[in-house]
């Protein structure tokens, strides 16, 4: 798991432009959603998806463990403008803290015939 902020911020007139990923992986989806207090998103892990989730305004509790090693599950507080670069088997939940709008980019699409979704409830 690995913690993301921005690497790099332009100020001018115009307004604020932050930069958070330049990778050479490519992404194939792009989802954005408005969570309400206390809801749960996750509880489940991917065996080949790479996955950047970020928390736009508002925050969340990010828990998370790598279900192939023995140990306990971790957690980081996201706020506004941080986010998190999940790796396959890295199970994790959500749990919003207040009214939240996110983002989350995936370098796997969702495939119902060809699914990488493992259900790991760890909340």
């Amino acid at each position: 798991m690995k913690k993301i902020s921005y690497q790099y911020e332009r100020k001018d007139s115009r307004g604020v432009f932050r930069e958070y990923l330049n990778s050479d992986r490519g992404w194939k989806a792009v989802n954005q959603g408005v969570m309400k207090k206390n809801a749960l998103m996750g509880n489940h892990y991917h065996k080949r998806a790479i996955s950047a989730f970020f928390v736009l305004s508002g925050s969340a509790d990010f828990f998370y463990k790598d279900i192939r090693k023995v140990g306990r599950k971790s957690r980081l507080v996201l706020k506004e403008g941080e986010g998190v670069l999940i790796l396959p088997y890295e199970t994790h939940t959500v749990r919003f803290r207040e009214r939240s709008v996110f983002l989350l980019l995936k370098t796997e699409k969702f495939d119902p015939k060809n699914k990488d979704l493992y259900e790991a409830k760890l909340l």
